[in-house]
């Protein structure tokens, strides 16, 4: 592995050996870190803290080939910081996440889901603790993101976009925020 290397690339090299079409899921990604990274319990919470961040953003780009490792100057890995981060509900109303398969399979199979049609904090801390996070850890990560959000309205009226612009992004920042509380 040299440089950056996507967690698409990594899944299609772990498991050429299962030429079977795999639906995309976070928890794949998961597996991944596991496989690949030696520090997989901080990463996973990283990585957990980077898809928190840009489903609160409505970013649905956040496939497989948007996450990835990168090395470090030990000749270790880690996660590669965020990249490609857009608010795609201005341009489109997709899906709430880009992962064919969601968070982890049967992710809306819950009572929750079903009942308000999207996510909610239950998938979410029921997703930190399939790949292992301790849940003290995944609620601690989700109060920190839905606690205060002065400082994304800053970020937001300090971008270079026009007010309806900013508006739909505040918009969608909020409404996510509230699920997660």
């Amino acid at each position: 592995m040299q440089g950056f290397e996507d967690f698409e690339t990594l899944d299609a090299r772990m498991n050429a050996a299962s030429p079977k079409a795999r639906t995309a899921t976070y928890q794949q990604i998961a597996i991944l870190i596991d496989h690949f990274v030696a520090a997989s319990v901080i990463m996973k919470e990283r990585f957990f803290s980077q898809l928190i961040f840009s489903f609160l953003i409505a970013n649905a780009s956040e496939h497989m080939k948007n996450f990835g490792l990168v090395k470090t100057s030990r000749n270790d890995l880690t996660l590669a910081p965020l990249f490609n981060m857009l608010c795609t509900r201005l341009h489109e109303l997709g899906p709430e996440l880009a992962a064919p398969g969601g968070l982890y399979e049967g992710d809306s199979d819950t009572p929750e889901f079903r009942e308000y049609g999207h996510y909610t904090r239950n998938e979410f801390t029921a997703f930190g603790r399939r790949i292992g996070i301790a849940p003290a850890r995944v609620e601690k990560i989700l109060d920190q993101f839905v606690k205060e959000n002065n400082q994304a309205n800053e970020l937001i009226d300090q971008a270079f976009l026009p007010m309806e612009a900013k508006n739909i992004i505040r918009y969608n920042f909020m409404e996510r925020s509230y699920r997660l509380k």
